[in-house]
């Protein structure tokens, strides 16, 4: 069987010490992986101007509704436990 990411090519990348750790602290801020902050990141500068707006926008709303479903979540799990 052949590997699933075999067609994702593998980069090594040379940055400062301060902007890994500003990818690091996004990453976490956005609940996702390193990797896929950086890959969002480079995407988003394809956008042309009121598009990678609109997308920061839509981001932002989607990590505001996953919070509220973790706080949800949360509500729910102490309901049970009481």
């Amino acid at each position: 069987m052949s590997d699933p990411l075999a067609h994702f090519p593998q980069i090594s990348l040379r940055i400062a010490d301060a902007l890994h750790e500003r990818l690091v602290e996004a990453a976490q801020a956005n609940h996702q992986s390193l990797n896929a902050e950086i890959i969002a990141r480079l995407e988003s500068s394809f956008v042309e101007g009121a598009d990678r707006s609109a997308m920061s926008l839509d981001r932002r709303a989607l990590i505001e509704r996953m919070h509220r479903l973790e706080d949800l979540a949360d509500e729910a799990s102490r309901s049970a436990d009481a």
